[in-house]
């Protein structure tokens, strides 16, 4: 089957109306793009909330041609939630950190969801609470994510990735320009973090039927759509920490302590008396 790329979101999504029945609770402030008939049908409305935060509903049918895309990207998380797919009842969280991305759509059923995205200015103080409700290994990518930078700034790994990340989520490392990004982890858009725990809860369902039902207009809409939106992510974060304290009882630093006298044990293991050292 013939693949399609295209390298911007013009290429398939055009600008649509606001009269449009299929939106909900619609508002000047909103945005919407329609699919183009040679790639699909469907919609995309965009809700601006506030500077950092947007809410976007998605719904689409792609045709059978399958596509590739791939565009820049500034940093943000996604917090997605899908209402009706194949993977209706599941929720993703995932952080885009810059460079390339590749997303492909193959021939399948309606896809009917809700996002929640988080850039600047808020972009680095949810990864930080992000990272705090990770499964270790999802928490490791981001470390690799972090020497990337070390290595781009300084031309060498750093000592510690650990450290280095907290000092980029502190600001006292930058983040290099995009334009001059390697491509890195081409991957990561299609890692949704602690996939165990992706189910929604019912406490989650009842946050986006609020949200779908939204009976305001003009600046109370975006005030109440505002906390809806944040309180999904709390509750996404919510599940996120239940499922890590079962699978990983032991606190991050207990973790970083085992990790730390693993490396020591495996430098050593032609001479296991140094280790007691």
């Amino acid at each position: 089957m013939a693949i399609k790329t295209l390298q911007r979101k013009s290429d398939y999504l055009h600008s649509g109306s606001l009269n449009d029945l299929r939106l909900f609770h619609v508002d000047s402030s909103d945005q919407v793009q329609v699919w183009s008939p040679q790639v699909g049908q469907g919609y995309t409305q965009t809700i601006p909330l506030q500077e950092g935060l947007s809410l976007v509903i998605l719904d689409y049918t792609t045709h059978h041609t399958r596509l590739r895309y791939t565009s820049k990207l500034n940093q943000f998380l996604e917090y997605t939630f899908h209402i009706a797919g194949p993977t209706s009842g599941q929720s993703f969280s995932l952080p885009h950190l810059g460079g390339r991305e590749s997303s492909v759509w193959q021939s399948q059923q309606r896809q009917f969801k809700v996002e929640v995205f988080l850039s600047a200015p808020n972009f680095m103080s949810h990864l930080q609470a992000l990272t705090e409700h990770i499964l270790p290994q999802d928490l490791a990518i981001l470390y690799d994510w972090a020497n990337w930078v070390h290595c781009y700034w300084y031309g060498y790994a750093a000592p510690s990735p650990q450290a280095t990340f907290t000092q980029i989520l502190s600001g006292a490392i930058t983040l290099p320009h995009l334009s001059k990004a390697e491509q890195i982890f081409e991957s990561l858009d299609s890692l949704a973090f602690s996939h165990p725990s992706k189910l929604m809860t019912p406490e989650m369902h009842q946050v986006i039927h609020q949200i779908l039902s939204c009976p305001y207009g003009g600046r109370v809409r975006r005030t109440y759509l505002e906390h809806k939106a944040l309180k999904w992510v709390a509750l996404k974060l919510d599940a996120l920490a239940q499922w890590r304290s079962l699978s990983y009882p032991l606190k991050s630093s207990d973790l970083d302590s085992i990790y730390q006298a693993a490396k020591i044990l495996g430098r050593n293991l032609n001479n296991p008396h140094l280790s007691r050292h």
